[in-house]
């Protein structure tokens, strides 16, 4: 999936997918507050589509909690017993 080729134009599109509105897309990507430029920048093609594109991207994974202490030493213990 590839990017745009402006990094503000791909601010602008991940903030609205994440649900900002074009306005608020528009000036967190940087850009100065107004409300036609930011109407004019979402309807673009290729921000629609990076919209879209993020929009469907499977959720991250999260990652495994810690194991507790006394499972590690469990673990080291059998592995150390092996040796």
């Amino acid at each position: 999936m590839r990017g745009l080729d402006n990094p503000r134009h791909g601010l602008f599109a991940q903030y609205l997918a994440q649900g900002k509105t074009q306005e608020e897309a528009y000036k967190l990507a940087g850009y100065k507050p107004s409300r036609f430029n930011a109407s004019h920048l979402a309807d673009k093609p290729s921000i629609r589509d990076r919209v879209h594109q993020v929009q469907k991207r499977p959720p991250r994974r999260q990652k495994r909690p810690p194991l507790p202490p006394k499972v590690l030493w469990m673990n080291l213990n059998k592995l150390a017993c092996r040796l």
